[in-house]
């Protein structure tokens, strides 16, 4: 009898081509890959999680997050105490988290934690921008045509 092999995940979608790569034929009637070689059960093992894991870019992107301060106003987690494993999340959890950081970054900043020095606007007016544009105005001629 031959040992069939199957891989029952819902995430699978995400890798149909990989799935069918590999050998693997959709059962629909368990909702499963069915693989007959344990080696390529194996290789479609690995080319789900491949897929369902983060990519390296954005474990760089959620690590400099993290760094910068992002993360803390983000995520609220403190990086002094606690340091998130990022390799274990999930790519729909780490999309998330790079979604909520993104957003921080564009309201307050790359770096928020920072205390940026705020600059102070004068009490005097300064007329000059107006005064050149008055004198560049005075100086044209008109033709009287």
């Amino acid at each position: 009898m031959t040992t069939l092999y199957s891989i029952s995940d819902d995430r699978t979608k995400f890798c149909r081509k990989g799935m069918k790569a590999h050998g693997g034929v959709w059962n629909p009637i368990t909702s499963a890959w069915m693989f007959t070689n344990a080696g390529d059960h194996g290789n479609a093992v690995c080319e789900l999680y491949g897929t369902t894991r983060p990519s390296a870019a954005q474990i760089e992107a959620l690590l400099a997050m993290a760094t910068d301060g992002t993360g803390a106003q983000a995520w609220d987690f403190d990086p002094s105490v606690t340091v998130p494993d990022f390799t274990a999340l999930s790519r729909d959890e780490a999309s998330r988290l790079l979604s909520a950081g993104y957003t921080v970054r564009r309201m307050l900043g790359t770096h928020p934690l920072e205390d940026v020095p705020a600059q102070v606007p004068s009490d005097v007016f300064d007329a000059a921008p107006f005064e050149e544009r008055a004198r560049r105005g005075s100086r044209r001629g008109r033709s009287a045509a």
